[in-house]
């Protein structure tokens, strides 16, 4: 880059590449199958070939599929986006809401960043160092509590920012694809 920052929600280029790649295997899998294409030649730089099996097109998309799925999981899991630490960013403002509604008296500024649950005691918050687990009692909360907390991070982490749309729904819509690929 130019020497600018790169701005938190940017996707890196390589990445970038193979989200495009992944969708357009995936819109290529769902037309030949929905459209029901018969392919009985294939016509290359004026070379032209008889497909004897036409289900081979089919296949030989779903290896296109399994190619591009692989690339993007590569570049996915390679690049620092720091998914894992947005979503617990995410966890933590929902937390705070409960904490703050409930009154709780939290002492020196703690950060919880995760839901425990203590079997027959309920849940409890955690901190982002996961082994000091909360055992005071003043910090049990509801399992009706712990539910909030969750859907209110999906809802900050889905709605109000473009991570689930940018990185993870590439992988629904391949998922969907792969039905087709394996199933049809």
């Amino acid at each position: 880059m130019s020497g600018h920052a790169r701005k938190e929600h940017e996707i890196p280029p390589g990445l970038l590449r193979q989200r495009r790649n992944l969708l357009l295997a995936c819109l290529a899998i769902v037309v030949v199958n929905l459209g029901e294409f018969k392919f009985t030649q294939l016509n290359l730089i004026g070379l032209v070939a008889e497909i004897e099996n036409p289900d081979v097109v089919k296949k030989t998309l779903g290896l296109l599929w399994f190619y591009a799925l692989l690339r993007y999981w590569q570049y996915f899991y390679d690049s620092e986006l720091g998914l894992r630490h947005r979503w617990y960013a995410h966890v933590s403002v929902s937390i705070q809401k409960v904490i703050d509604k409930s009154n709780y008296d939290v002492r020196g500024g703690t950060v919880y960043n995760s839901v425990g649950y203590s079997g027959s005691a309920g849940f409890h918050l955690k901190t982002p160092d996961s082994s000091s687990e909360l055992s005071r009692p003043e910090f049990r909360i509801t399992a009706h509590q712990a539910i909030s907390i969750y859907v209110c991070a999906i809802n900050r982490f889905v709605i109000n920012s473009p991570l689930a749309t940018d990185y993870l729904l590439p992988f629904l819509i391949a998922g969907s694809a792969g039905v087709y690929v394996f199933f049809f």
